[in-house]
């Protein structure tokens, strides 16, 4: 299964490496084209956006197992975005 795949992900540092750089390659490039834009505020991390976009996706893909549909998709965005646009970085 995808969880089962997921977890063993840490026995296998190439395996885990890959994942990584692909996983937040797109959406980082993305995510700094939108703050080159002024789109969000400089002050955005893009990995850390990234991440919360990709967090609901795979929970509810590996943890609930449920469809992912393109309207959860564009909540999710909609949502983070709205988010990252009025927050102030710590």
């Amino acid at each position: 299964t995808i969880a089962r795949a997921l977890m063993s992900i840490g026995d296998d540092e190439t395996m885990a490496s890959t994942l990584r750089s692909n996983r937040f390659s797109l959406p980082t490039a993305v995510i700094r084209a939108a703050i080159d834009r002024g789109e969000l505020p400089k002050s955005t991390d893009p990995t850390f956006l990234a991440e919360l976009l990709l967090a609901p996706i795979l929970h509810r893909a590996v943890i609930l197992g449920d469809p992912i549909k393109p309207a959860f998709i564009a909540d999710v965005i909609d949502v983070v975005l709205a988010g990252a646009a009025k927050a102030k970085r710590r």
